[in-house]
């Protein structure tokens, strides 16, 4: 008995050292899963987060690689716009270079056939000499239906202060020209010197051109010394016929106040200062405008043979403005050195005076306390009187 219960014995232990062997294994096994399981976990956690530490380092730089490509783009867009500019700028530049160039070729060929056209017009006006009579006539009827529109129609007003200013330019012409006074007068029309002559109470029925030149010429020598009456009537007839802004212009050039005054009163103003001038003063004065409205009416030609008979220099003058205002000066020159006298140190001054320009007379005008307006030769006379 006592060896069966020592074989039991021996058996519990030997089963329960088996049990518990195998329990210890059983937990060193599973142990030993925990601990490679959390290897594992450690592991994929590790390669994880070196995956994410690469893959955000990868977007930075192509983020870098992106932004610098993004940079190299626009600085070549930026050079393409600059480059873009300047070709555009350069094609404007050449385009209105071309189109000065354009310009100043079809101005010359404007110019030349303003030339031709003008002398074609001459040469239609002396072919029309046959039909003189018939035109006469019909100026004639135009002027009376001109004169009786004139009191309704200002425009109509306008036209016969024209003829008006042009009839005085007719009979006030610059005695220093009478040798060529014939010249100037066999330019002119039938109808144009029967109004000079009417001005000069000359009878023209039945006269003929020639005739009326010879009645026109021998009256003036007649009446030269009757003029200086007649210088301020025909200035005065001017007055009325002009337009309220051009009777303030004339009221400014003469340094009279005209603020508030109607046309009227502005008249009247005007009328008592011609009658107060010396007669040198107005003659100068009315002859200036009359040159001035004799030149407007001449061909491109007959001033051109004007400037030669003067001695005008005219090379490179194409233009009828320009010859006339060569005319112009020249005739306001000859106009003030007839009134300066035999002085020397005056004439010194008219001939300094005569060689500015208008801008440069008024400034010497202001810088002695002058009046500053008015034309060349009233400016210059202005300073040759303050001297």
């Amino acid at each position: 008995e006592r060896a069966r219960i020592e074989a039991e014995k021996e058996a519990t232990r030997v089963k329960a050292e088996a049990e518990e062997a195998a329990r210890i294994e059983a937990e060193e096994e599973e142990a030993a899963r925990f601990m490679a399981e959390a290897e594992e976990a450690a592991r994929i956690e590790a390669t994880r987060i070196k995956a994410e530490a690469e893959e955000a380092a990868r977007i930075e730089v192509e983020k870098k690689e992106a932004a610098r490509v993004k940079a190299e783009v626009a600085k070549i867009e930026a050079e393409k716009e600059t480059l873009r500019i300047q070709a555009d700028v350069e094609a404007k530049v050449t385009a209105r270079i071309e189109a000065e160039e354009e310009a100043a070729r079809f101005k010359t060929k404007d110019e030349d056939e303003e030339s031709a056209r003008i002398e074609a017009e001459e040469k239609a006006a002396r072919f029309k000499s046959k039909a003189e009579a018939e035109e006469t006539a019909r100026f004639e009827a135009e002027e009376k239906a001109a004169r009786v529109k004139a009191e309704a129609d200002e425009d109509e007003a306008a036209k016969a202060r024209i003829e008006a200013e042009t009839e005085v330019a007719r009979i006030n012409i610059d005695k220093s020209s009478h040798t060529n006074t014939k010249a100037s007068l066999m330019k002119l029309r039938v109808f144009e010197l029967k109004k000079m002559c009417d001005a000069c109470n000359i009878c023209t029925k039945g006269l003929r051109k020639a005739d009326l030149i010879d009645a026109y010429l021998d009256s003036k020598n007649q009446n030269e010394d009757d003029e200086s009456n007649l210088m301020p009537d025909k200035e005065i007839m001017i007055f009325s016929l002009l337009k309220l802004d051009e009777l303030r212009l004339i009221c400014e050039e003469r340094c009279i106040v005209w603020a508030g005054l109607k046309k009227s009163s502005l008249v009247a103003m005007l009328e008592d200062t011609v009658m107060k001038l010396p007669y040198e003063c107005q003659s100068a004065k009315t002859d200036n405008v009359g040159k001035e409205l004799i030149y407007s009416s001449m061909k491109i030609t007959e001033l051109r043979e004007e400037c030669e008979k003067k001695g005008i220099d005219i090379k490179g003058l194409r233009k009828k403005v320009d010859i006339i205002g060569r005319l112009e000066s020249h005739a306001a020159g000859e106009s003030e050195y007839s009134q300066v006298g035999k002085n020397k140190g005056t004439t010194k001054s008219a001939a300094r005076f005569h060689a500015l320009k208008v801008v440069e007379l008024r400034a010497e005008c202001e810088a002695r306390e002058l009046c500053s307006s008015g034309l060349k030769a009233i400016l210059i006379q202005r300073l040759l009187d303050h001297y």
